[in-house]
């Protein structure tokens, strides 16, 4: 019966809906494919559902502050060079 609800979990990965809001399309796919594969086959027989849940958007979350991040720092430098 646990064995039938897990694999039933492991189907189930979680929403993406608001990364591919956030994250240009080409980094964005690329990234959830990898993190797919990673999260059905190591995190969940490793860790169990739901750390595997939380390592997730760990992960996606933690892309898109890198992505923003970066983005902020080069149009601050950017506008430096012009300023000064």
């Amino acid at each position: 019966m646990k064995e039938a609800r897990l694999k039933l979990k492991q189907v189930r990965r979680p929403h993406t809906y608001v990364f591919f809001a956030l994250l240009p399309a080409r980094l964005a796919g690329d990234f959830l494919t990898n993190l797919e594969t990673i999260f059905t086959e190591t995190w969940v027989p490793r860790y169990g559902y739901k750390k595997s849940r939380w390592l997730w958007h760990r992960n996606c979350w933690g892309l898109v502050a890198y992505y923003w991040f970066d983005t902020v720092m080069l149009a601050a430098e950017r506008i430096r060079k012009v300023i000064w």
